[in-house]
């Protein structure tokens, strides 16, 4: 007796599901079943038998589940052309460019910072080193004129008192 009560219960389960299923709260249950086409093999290929007319009659439900003998045709999309993928790359490209530049000059910029100010404060030490000897030359040569009487220090250091 309870093995009645067991399929009972069970085939009162599967027809709550399915009434469920076909009020359209098969969305909200948790457990989704999947719908089946069954059919029968007949030696009669007439379609004679009761069974052949059975299935000669479909539902409005069954139209959407997709027949053995149905052809589907694979839509080919078209390929894209060069120039509509070098239009969808160039903004990926643009951005992944300007962030290599970023990058480098990033980690190269202090370097070539310090570098171009070596180079300035070298060059301007030439320049001030040639101004000078301008201006000194310039110096001498006005001022050629006048002989004054130096002497060498080396000279005055080993003179004696009574020469001075």
């Amino acid at each position: 007796m309870s093995d009645d009560d067991d399929l009972l219960s069970r085939a009162n389960s599967l027809i709550n599901a399915d009434a469920a299923a076909a009020r359209g709260e098969r969305r909200n249950s948790p457990r989704q079943m999947r719908r089946r086409r069954s059919f029968l093999a007949s030696a009669n290929p007439d379609g004679d038998s009761e069974g052949g007319a059975r299935f000669v009659r479909r539902s409005a439900e069954d139209d959407d589940l997709p027949l053995l003998t149905d052809v589907v045709a694979a839509e080919v999309e078209p390929a894209p052309g060069v120039d509509e993928i070098a239009a969808g790359l160039r903004p990926t490209l643009a951005a992944e460019l300007a962030a290599l530049v970023n990058r480098q000059l990033a980690d190269v910029l202090p370097l070539l910072v310090e570098t171009a100010a070596h180079e300035a404060a070298e060059r301007l030490r030439e320049g001030i080193e040639a101004r000078i000897a301008v201006a000194a030359g310039d110096f001498v040569a006005r001022r050629g004129q006048l002989q004054l009487p130096l002497e060498d220090p080396v000279d005055n250091q080993t003179a004696t008192p009574d020469q001075a």
